[in-house]
């Protein structure tokens, strides 16, 4: 449903985690919580994120150390914030998020909108 497309065909995915950081987070993010979408610009970024997990030392927008911008609906991110591989697929993360704390907010599931959150 927050995918905003209807002839979407997903044609891989892989399961990316943080061991250090779920340990620390599992029991704010296994209660309930909040599925949404992480774009790339580049396949270089994507690359890192796969190798290092979300760094908020890497944050770009926000300022130093913001941390991680999240979108309720894979369409906001796909929009501006995905980038097309040389097979003309887009690329997003799929990412399980604790409802709090969050850095930022301005939205919900139902309305969408973007969360920051830290680490």
């Amino acid at each position: 449903q927050t995918l905003g497309w209807h002839r979407l065909t997903i044609v891989d995915i892989h399961r990316v985690q943080n061991d250090s950081v779920w340990q620390r987070c599992a029991s704010n993010v296994t209660q309930n919580p909040h599925i949404m979408f992480h774009g790339c610009r580049s396949a270089e970024n994507e690359k890192g994120i796969v190798a290092e997990g979300f760094r908020v030392d890497k944050c770009m927008s926000g300022g130093a150390h913001y941390g991680t911008w999240l979108a309720f609906n894979a369409a906001y991110s796909e929009g501006g914030f995905a980038f097309t591989d040389t097979h003309n697929c887009r690329h997003l993360f799929v990412c399980l998020a604790a409802r709090s704390p969050a850095v930022y907010s301005n939205g919900d599931p139902e309305t969408g909108g973007v969360r920051v959150v830290g680490q």
